[in-house]
Order: structure tokens, then C-alpha cells, then sequence
């Protein structure tokens, strides 16, 4: 971690230096080009102290790069900096940055930064940012942009102004999803997005609650519920992803919703398996803004590898009857259920 802090320091001192050394007025012209630059960090260099105003087509840098622009591959084993754009590949142990990406392809250890201009391909192993992407954006803590039209990829959180191609992530957030598919466990829509509380009843949880994040497209379900109908109430708390399929300007609307519980028995959560899988295929009207109701049929299905102590019978308690079923040491039990209520 030292070892790291120091490379920072150096990294960001000379960024600092460098920085300094020209003027808006400098950024705003093409400068000289050249075909090939070598440098240790800059301005140690083949460029020298006119790094920033020279525009690179291939550029090797032994710690740190820092060019006014570059235009097919540049390579650093610490940090890349370009003031102006950049095209083709960008290669960098820790960091890259360009001020305008003209489709060009960012690949570092920690972070990628690009301010404007179209990118096609960022992977970084922590935080990636970009104005548009347009292809792949691929990162392993964080990913950020304006526009998404490809996709947002990475194992925590994706964050957007507007997407119009895929988010992938445990965690998705958008201003707007004008087009785009959020896919994850938390898919926040700021504008536009579903956020739909559910209450209903059912044969199998005959009171339930759900909560529904993301978009009509696609959208995670929260659940739980209860069958006090038994000796001993069944519980059970689930997730699912479900579809809102609308009839234009008629306000009806069917619904295809996959939700997986587990359930309790005998009062507590099994240590074995004991889930119910329903399948719902639901119709619902808007009476009003944020009002609707709905019904329709349920296909549920339980696995089980639950004991009844008294019948001594495997199973999971919570099937009102069975249209198929399976024995052994897991049973597999399905009936055909209706459920019903109110959406707001």
C-alpha cells in the first residue's frame, strides 16, 4: 500500500508539472505530430518539454505518458494522460485519461477516464467513466457515463444518465432508460422507472406484499408473505423478475412474473431445501394514477426435503392439493393457483 501511495504521489505530481507548463491557448491547437515517442515519465522523454502539444500516432511510457493527443496505440505501466482526444488503444497499469475519446479502446488496472466523445471499450479493474458508450464498458467495482447505448458490465454498481442498450450490475441506477434494460438485484429508474408496491392474496401465501424496482421491460421483485390457513402459519420471504406487457391507451395490462420463496415449517426456515416457485400470469387495470388492481392464475410449485414429524410424509405443508408430484428423499409437488389484489 506504501508502495502504491508513492507511485500516486510521483504519478500525480508530474501530472501537476506538466499541466502547468501550457496554456488553454496550447490545448486548443493540434501542435506538431509525430509518428513515435519513448519516454520514462514525462517530459523525460523523445518529446521533452513539448509533450503536451505533440500528438503521438504510437507511444511507449516506461512509468507515465502525458501528450496533447495519440492516435493508434499508447502504452504505460503506471498512467496515460491526453489533453486533447484519443483513437485506437490505450494501455495503462493504473490509469488512462483523455480528455475527448474519438472510438478509442481504454484498458487499465484501476481507472479509465474519458470526458467526451464516443467510447466503444473500457475495462478497468475498478472504475471506468465516459460520456458515451457505444460498445462494451466493462469494470469491476464501478461504472459511470452519460449515455449508454452498448453495455455497462461490471460486479457492483452501474450508474447512467440515459440508457438506451443494457445495464448489468448488482446495483443500476439511470436518470432515464428511454430504451435501454436495466438487468441486476437494485435497478433504480429515476424517470420513468417502475417503483410498485403490490399487496395481494393468493391460495398459496394468502397475504403477501411485493415491491417491484426497474423498468415495464424488466424488473426485480421483492416478496413476502403468509399462510396462516395451517396449524402453524408458513412464512415465506423471495425474489423474482417479472415483465409488464402494456395494451396501449386502454389501461390493461398482463404481467409474466417468475418469484422464488423460501418457506418455513414448523414455525422456522429449514436447514435442508424448502422452496415454492410460482409462476404468475396476472392481468390488471389502472383505475387511477398509482392505483390498479389484478388477477389471474398462478402455477406454483414446491421442492422439498422437509419430514413431517407426525405423518412422517416428505414434503413441503404449504400445497392445498397436487396435479403432479414426486417422491423421495426431495419432493416435488405443482397444483395450478389464483391470485388477486392491488398495485399502487
Amino acid at each position: 500500500m506504501k508502495k502504491m501511495n508513492k507511485i500516486l504521489m510521483v504519478m500525480f505530481g508530474t501530472m501537476l508539472f506538466t499541466t502547468s507548463a501550457y496554456s488553454e491557448e496550447t490545448l486548443s491547437e493540434e501542435g506538431k505530430e509525430k509518428n513515435f515517442q519513448l519516454s520514462l515519465v514525462s517530459p523525460i522523454g523523445t518529446n521533452g518539454v513539448s509533450s503536451g502539444q505533440t500528438t503521438n500516432k504510437v507511444s511507449f511510457n516506461i512509468v507515465g505518458g502525458y501528450s496533447f493527443a495519440n492516435k493508434i496505440f499508447e502504452f504505460s505501466s503506471v498512467y496515460n494522460v491526453n489533453l486533447n482526444h484519443t483513437s485506437g488503444f490505450q494501455f495503462a497499469g493504473v490509469m488512462n485519461y483523455t480528455n475527448e475519446s474519438r472510438k478509442a479502446a481504454q484498458f487499465a488496472g484501476v481507472t479509465n477516464i474519458s470526458q467526451s466523445g464516443k467510447t466503444p471499450f473500457q475495462f478497468a479493474g475498478v472504475l471506468n467513466v465516459a460520456d458515451k458508450v457505444t460498445g462494451l464498458q466493462f469494470a469491476g467495482v464501478l461504472n459511470v457515463a452519460d449515455n449508454v447505448s452498448g453495455l455497462q458490465f461490471t460486479g457492483l454498481v452501474n450508474v447512467a444518465k440515459d440508457v438506451r442498450g443494457v445495464q448489468f450490475g448488482i446495483v443500476n441506477y439511470s436518470d432515464t432508460c428511454s430504451s435501454g434494460v436495466p438487468i441486476g438485484i437494485f435497478n433504480i429508474v429515476r424517470h420513468g422507472g417502475k417503483q410498485e408496491f403490490e399487496v395481494g392474496l393468493s391460495d398459496a401465501l394468502n397475504t403477501y406484499t411485493s415491491f417491484k424496482l426497474g423498468v415495464d421491460r424488466l424488473y426485480t421483485i421483492f416478496s413476502a408473505g403468509v399462510n396462516f390457513l395451517h396449524s402453524e402459519p408458513i412464512y415465506g420471504v423471495g425474489m423474482g423478475f417479472g415483465t409488464d406487457i402494456l395494451w396501449k391507451k386502454t389501461g390493461w395490462a398482463n404481467q409474466i412474473e417468475a418469484v422464488g420463496y423460501y418457506v418455513t415449517e414448523d414455525g422456522k426456515f429449514q436447514t435442508g431445501t424448502n422452496v415454492l416457485a410460482q409462476v404468475k400470469f396476472t392481468f390488471s387495470k389502472q383505475i387511477r394514477t398509482h392505483f390498479k388492481v389484478f388477477a389471474g392464475p398462478t402455477l406454483n410449485i414446491t421442492v422439498s426435503d422437509h419430514v413431517n414429524s407426525e405423518t412422517g410424509v416428505t414434503g413441503s405443508s404449504l400445497k392445498p392439493y397436487s396435479i403432479f408430484h414426486t417422491n423421495g428423499n426431495t419432493a416435488v409437488n405443482g397444483w395450478v393457483g389464483f391470485m388477486a389484489g392491488v398495485r399502487f
